[in-house]
């Protein structure tokens, strides 16, 4: 069954008088942007480059956006309504 999500999105750094602005350069604390849930995935990376590095994993959802697209959202970014 596929399920309606609601989105954390990025926000860019906004810098002024040489400072970043509070609340820009992170995730919004708001859930402003809308997909649809499908399903559960592992995305696992090596994370460094000396001694071989780290394998880590992830869970992250596979939601598709209004656009069509489909992108891994991290779970702590989506909430289902």
């Amino acid at each position: 069954m596929l399920r309606n999500v609601l989105i954390r999105e990025w926000v860019s750094a906004v810098y002024e008088g040489g400072k970043q602005k509070a609340g820009t350069g992170c995730y919004s604390q708001d859930f402003t942007a809308t997909g649809v849930f499908h399903q559960w995935v592992m995305d696992s990376y090596m994370d460094g480059y000396t001694n071989g590095g780290t394998l880590t994993s992830e869970l992250k959802a596979v939601v598709e956006l209004p656009d069509g697209t489909v992108d891994l959202i991290h779970y702590g970014r989506i909430k289902f309504v």
